[in-house]
C-alpha cells in the first residue's frame, strides 16, 4: 500500500485501479452531455424562431389594440429570452478534462504507478467538479428557454385567437 499524495490516506492498489478504470471516461462523458444540451438549446431557439415567423404571418391582417400589440409584446419579450438563454448557454466556455498523454510524459515519466494513478484520479475529480458546474448552469439557461418558448407559443395562439375575432 502506498500514500497518496498530500493525504494521510492508505490506498490500497486495486482500491485506486477500481476508482481510476470507473471514472478515466467522465469528463469526455460530461462534455458529450454538453454537446447533447447545446443541440438541444439550438432546437429550442429555431422552434423560437419559427413560431415568431408564424405570428407575423398569420396575424398580418389583424386589426392593431391594445390587446394584439400587448399580446405581441408578452411573446417578443418571451422570444428575447430565448435569444438571450441561448446566447448564454452557448457561449464558449472551457471544459475541463483529465490530465493528457503529452501531460503525463513530461510531468509523471520518473514517477511510480500508484503515484501516476492517484495523479489521474485527482484531476478526473477536479475535471469533473468542474464540468459539473458548467452542466448545471446549462440546465438552468435550457430550463429557462423552453419556459420562455412556451410563454412564446401560448401568446402567439392567444394572438391568433383574438386576431381571427
Amino acid at each position: 500500500m502506498d500514500r497518496a499524495k498530500g493525504n494521510d490516506k492508505i490506498l490500497k492498489p486495486d482500491t485506486l485501479d477500481f476508482i481510476l478504470e470507473y471514472t478515466k471516461d467522465a469528463p469526455e462523458r460530461q462534455l458529450q452531455d454538453a454537446e447533447a444540451m447545446d443541440s438541444k438549446m439550438m432546437h429550442v431557439l429555431a422552434f423560437a424562431s419559427v413560431v415568431l415567423g408564424l405570428a407575423g404571418i398569420s396575424g398580418g391582417n389583424a386589426q392593431s389594440s391594445g390587446i394584439t400589440v400587448g399580446i405581441l409584446g408578452i411573446a417578443l419579450a418571451a422570444y428575447v429570452i430565448v435569444a438571450a438563454s441561448a446566447f448564454y448557454h452557448l457561449r464558449i466556455i472551457r471544459f475541463r478534462r483529465s490530465l493528457q498523454a503529452d501531460v503525463l510524459w513530461s510531468q509523471y515519466w520518473q514517477d511510480d504507478v500508484q503515484d501516476i494513478k492517484h495523479s489521474l484520479v485527482d484531476d478526473i475529480w477536479k475535471a469533473y467538479e468542474h464540468n459539473k458546474a458548467i452542466m448545471r448552469n446549462k440546465s438552468k439557461t435550457i430550463s429557462l428557454a423552453l419556459i420562455a418558448a412556451s410563454v412564446q407559443v401560448v401568446s402567439i395562439g392567444v394572438f391568433v385567437m383574438v386576431s381571427e375575432a
